[in-house]
Order: structure tokens, then C-alpha cells, then sequence
């Protein structure tokens, strides 16, 4: 079982994601305060600089999770271990399995101590049968299934703003984004390795922030009214797979596997004919 307080029913949300520059986050803050307020890591009055998120992402030796991602798999997941805060060895530690299936993201998290991470896949076998309940458990056996390691570290500064008029709503600015290659179960990272990924991988004449717009079902009102306003241009953007070509370029694990996606044109039109190989995300 997990330690702390897990979630044991998972997120359900949409993400639509927009690259934005600098200049246009004060007037989007401003057209979004109305609707929202604050989350709870975020400093009283803080709507520019705001807080940092550490991040490791987990991968098997043949990019099994980024395979997914770039081959745009209609069911997918990633394994990452996050923290929020300036101090990347500080609590609490969440376990996610961020699962994506179609347009909906379904996001699994629990919370571990510090002690137990550098032998969290060496553990004592999981229980056989039936899906896992508990989130780190459900983390722990597909990170398992798959011979996931450390892969990935991501760090970047995030001002987060919470919907107050409906059940689920949040709106997100992450800027100066990170990455280096994982050594081992560390989320600090070596200071002299931290590599940006913004411009050159985002294709713009500026370094981008990522707006996220994320809410339960139907885009609230206010949301969609918004991005009529500012002209929104939706696109994807994986801070994962971003970071990766990043650091391995054309020698990405499994770069030599991505393909378009390929659907079947019978009854199950719209599925890959290759499945995912492991479910119950």
C-alpha cells in the first residue's frame, strides 16, 4: 500500500495545451482572475515567477513510453516521480501514472517518503491478480512490466491558477523548461547539465511559455471564450519526449520504431492495430 494519503480514484481531465510568448501570460492572468484563484504552492500575489516542479521520468531500456507517445497510440502512459518544490529533496514525493486515452487524461498519484525511492522497484513482489487499487502499487508493477529506470529529469517554474466556479478547472503557465539524463533516483540533478528546450524544439522566434487549459468534461464557458479572445492555437507539447530528442537527437531509445499511427478501417475503426502491450493504467 502506498504511504501518505493516495488518490485512489484517478484524475479525469482534458489538457489543451497552447505555446505562448512571454508577453501575452500578464494579459491572460488578467482575463482568467475572474474565473480563479491561486493554488496552494503558489505565493500570495506570485503570478510570474512561481514555483518549481522537479520531475523523473521513468522509461524502459527501449523507450517503451516514448515509442507510445511519438507513434501517438490511442491508449498511452508515462511514469514520473514529482515534487513541488524550490528544494527538489523536500516532501511530499508523488508517484503518477499519467495515462492518455483518446483526448482524455486519467491520472493515478500517491505519495511516498524519500527513504523508499531508491528501492521502490526492488520491493517485495506485488500480489498476482486483478488490477492494482492502490496508486503506487498500480505505478510500481507497470513500472515493472515494462523494466522501467530512470530516464528523464525535467525542472521547470509553474504558475498555477484553480477554477472556482466549476467542479475542475485549471489553467497553467510553465516556462524555462529543463531536462538532463537521470542518474539513478535523484531529482536534483548535476547543476552544469541543465539543458533548456524551448526555441530550437519548439520551432518559434521565442522561448515559449506552455499555456494548459485543463478541465473535467465540456470546456467551461469562460475557458472557450478566452481562447476566441486571445486567437488560441492548440498543439501538443511533451515535455518528455522534448526532453529526450534533446539529449539523444536521431539516437532517441526507439527512434528507429516511430511511425505514423495506423488505424483499422472495420468495426474497431479508429484503434491501432498494435495495442498497447500493458493495460490498466
Amino acid at each position: 500500500m502506498a504511504d501518505g494519503s493516495p488518490e485512489l480514484k484517478p484524475i479525469e481531465r482534458y489538457e489543451y495545451k497552447y505555446l505562448i510568448p512571454e508577453r501575452w501570460t500578464a494579459p491572460l492572468v488578467a482575463a482568467v482572475a475572474p474565473y480563479c484563484e491561486p493554488d496552494r504552492y503558489l505565493r500570495p500575489g506570485d503570478t510570474t515567477s512561481g514555483y518549481a516542479i522537479h520531475g523523473l521520468y521513468l522509461d524502459s531500456p527501449g523507450g517503451f513510453c516514448y515509442r507510445a507517445k511519438k507513434n501517438r497510440d490511442l491508449d498511452r502512459f508515462k511514469l514520473r516521480i514529482r515534487t513541488y518544490d524550490l528544494d527538489p529533496s523536500a516532501g511530499p514525493l508523488f508517484l503518477e501514472v499519467k495515462r492518455k486515452v483518446g483526448d482524455r487524461v486519467l491520472k493515478h498519484r500517491g505519495t511516498i517518503p524519500w527513504s523508499r525511492l531508491p528501492g521502490l522497484l526492488e520491493e517485495i513482489p506485488l500480489p498476482a491478480g486483478g488490477p492494482p487499487t492502490d496508486p503506487v502499487d498500480r505505478f510500481t508493477r507497470l513500472a515493472r512490466t515494462i523494466s522501467a529506470r530512470p530516464a528523464l529529469l525535467v525542472r521547470y517554474q509553474r504558475v498555477a491558477l484553480v477554477g472556482v466556479l466549476d467542479p475542475y478547472a485549471r489553467v497553467t503557465f510553465d516556462r524555462r523548461i529543463q531536462v538532463q539524463p537521470a542518474a539513478g533516483w535523484s531529482l536534483d540533478g548535476d547543476p552544469r547539465q541543465w539543458q533548456a528546450i524551448d526555441t530550437p524544439a519548439t520551432l518559434t522566434s521565442y522561448s515559449p511559455v506552455v499555456l494548459e487549459l485543463k478541465f473535467a468534461a465540456a470546456i467551461p464557458a469562460w475557458m472557450a471564450s478566452i481562447v476566441r479572445r486571445f486567437e488560441l492555437t492548440r498543439g501538443g507539447y511533451s515535455k518528455y519526449c522534448r526532453g529526450v530528442e534533446a539529449i539523444h537527437g536521431q539516437q532517441a531509445p526507439g527512434q528507429e520504431s516511430v511511425r505514423p499511427a495506423v488505424t483499422d478501417r472495420g468495426p474497431d475503426r479508429g484503434r491501432l492495430r498494435r495495442p498497447l502491450e500493458v493495460h490498466h493504467a
